[in-house]
């Protein structure tokens, strides 16, 4: 979709069965591994695993369904922490006296993908082993490195100016707007929730997004 305003038509390519509603996804296109997350009519959690896909065949590729040993929960959104692990977040459910807090949780699903990750060539396993890289990525024009309760913001080239950084929350909603002056601004982020948000820097000539985890 091209990144400018007007009216476009979505084109339905395929469709999947899951039984439930699907709110979140991650994708590790190196890992060729697509994690989504949901629930059911009955508020019943589960995370759908794709992977081993060719191109954008995507639902021609192992399916696995994990049902979360939970109840009453909304699951909204998830993020990898690494190629087995993942975090997700739900809303707040109240009703008939029975409350689900909103929490951030973390999932193991080595035990699915670890032995499809062995039979991947040496180079793709040694990469599917490591952590994904969530707190520091570095761009030719910017880095952002996510601190404790701070984001770290260095502009590598003075052809940018009039940088903005944008932190959106998992629904989309903009948290935090600050205008980057300099090659180095900390921004404060004690002030946001435990959760996933994506950083967004923007300038005259570049923008990069990059998601991270406030924990």
């Amino acid at each position: 979709m091209p990144k400018k305003p007007g009216t476009y038509k979505a084109v339905k390519l395929a469709e999947l069965d899951v039984q439930g509603l699907i709110t979140g996804a991650d994708v590790l296109p190196t890992q060729r591994v697509i994690v989504l997350s949901g629930y059911n009519s009955t508020l019943s959690p589960f995370l759908y695993l794709l992977y081993d896909f060719s191109g954008n065949h995507f639902f021609s590729a192992n399916k696995r369904k994990v049902l979360l040993n939970e109840s009453l929960t909304q699951t909204e959104g998830i993020s990898a922490k690494t190629t087995t692990q993942f975090f997700t977040t739900n809303e707040r459910f109240s009703k008939l006296g029975i409350t689900t807090p909103a929490r951030l949780e973390q999932f193991d699903v080595s035990a699915l993908l670890n032995p499809y990750y062995s039979k991947l060539t040496s180079a793709n396993t040694s990469f599917a082993t490591n952590n994904i890289k969530t707190n520091t990525e570095q761009h030719k024009w910017a880095i952002v490195t996510k601190r404790s309760n701070a984001l770290q913001v260095h502009i590598l080239s003075s052809l940018n100016r009039n940088v903005i950084l944008n932190i959106y929350d998992s629904k989309g909603m903009l948290v935090i707007k600050k205008n980057i002056a300099g090659s180095f601004t900390s921004v404060d982020i004690s002030s946001l929730a435990n959760s996933v948000y994506i950083a967004k820097l923007l300038s005259t000539n570049n923008q990069l997004s990059q998601k991270f985890i406030k924990e």
